[in-house]
């Protein structure tokens, strides 16, 4: 059984979100980027290279194990997109929810991917864990 324990006493406002007002390029912008972070974390490390920009790829020094530290597509059974912030036609921020299970245990990670879009292409320039 679930339970919510609340520990301070505090009252917090929860604010709605604004629901932007998309066109339809913009729609189909914004599932090429979901579309993006289901192929990485469903690749390998070797593949998601592809995926990163020069940027993040040269600011480790072995990328691919870390990479696979963090992105064992294996555990992943479900992404929750939380929140898509599209900035422009060339940068976009999305918050997800990684669900995972290993070994009788489960859990949520966040992840925030920046994206930069270069060449026509969606590229993952930061993540934040």
């Amino acid at each position: 059984m679930a339970e919510v324990v609340q520990l301070k006493n505090e009252d917090i406002l929860i604010k709605m979100d604004k629901i932007p007002n998309y066109s339809a390029s913009e729609l189909k912008e914004l599932q090429d980027l979901k579309l993006t972070i289901i192929n990485f974390v469903k690749s390998s490390p070797k593949e998601n290279l592809k995926l990163l920009t020069d940027k993040y790829k040269t600011t480790y020094k072995d990328i691919e194990k870390i990479l696979q530290a963090y992105f064992d597509k294996e555990v992943y059974p479900k992404i929750d997109f939380r929140k898509v912030e599209y900035h422009n036609k060339n940068s976009a921020i999305i918050k997800v929810n990684l669900y995972w299970g290993n070994e009788g245990y489960d859990g949520i990670q966040t992840f925030y991917f920046e994206f930069v879009k270069r060449q026509g292409i969606w590229l993952i320039d930061w993540i934040i864990k």
